[in-house]
């Protein structure tokens, strides 16, 4: 018994490590050098990862790392992390405009997310700037996803009612969208 719980921890970890490491090279068009693996993003097992350093024994002695499509099968918790450490290696960005929301605006490129009526799979976002319009009302929630599956473990501050938010997604080595999942008693328009 003492082996198989064993076996099955490492499994987990090897799982976690290597979704991580996946997340680090899908990234590495912009992650800083300074970037640190560990407890507090990414795998807590993961101790003085530094992205440039990383990509230097990538480099020399091959690469530990899920390929995208390995990733994109492993088993949970994978995906879920690689996730997380992707929104903070690349990383996404948010700008809140408060009482930026325009009743006339949404003319170009927007899809309406009804009222009360999340996106249960989200909404695809591609690289480059997404505008959120909300308008005036309770808060939106949003979150993203992009490997894991059944879930959006990549939350953003709520956007006030009356505002609009940019979100900002650089371009990576995985052409794979991003998913956003939008929350709001008011209906809420995603442009790009």
């Amino acid at each position: 018994m003492v082996l198989k719980d064993g076996r099955d921890a490492l499994e987990e970890q090897s799982n976690l490590v290597r979704a991580d490491t996946a997340a680090l090279e899908i990234a590495q068009r912009t992650v800083s050098p300074e970037f640190q693996l560990g407890a507090e993003v990414g795998t807590p097992g993961l101790v003085d990862i530094f992205a440039g350093r990383y990509f230097e024994a990538v480099a020399e002695y091959g690469s530990p790392a899920y390929s995208e499509a390995e990733l994109a099968a492993a088993p949970a918790p994978g995906p879920h992390w690689a996730d997380v450490v992707l929104s903070q290696a690349l990383p996404l960005k948010t700008k809140v405009r408060l009482n930026g929301f325009d009743a006339g605006g949404g003319q170009e490129d927007c899809v309406t997310v009804a009222a009360g009526a999340p996106t249960l799979s989200g909404l695809s976002v591609h690289p480059g700037k997404t505008r959120i319009e909300v308008p005036p009302g309770p808060e939106a929630h949003l979150s993203m996803r992009r490997f894991a599956i059944g879930e959006f473990p990549v939350p953003f501050p709520a956007a006030p009612g009356g505002s609009t938010l940019v979100l900002n997604v650089p371009h990576d080595q995985s052409p794979r969208p991003w998913y956003l999942h939008v929350e709001a008693e008011q209906p809420v328009r995603v442009c790009r």
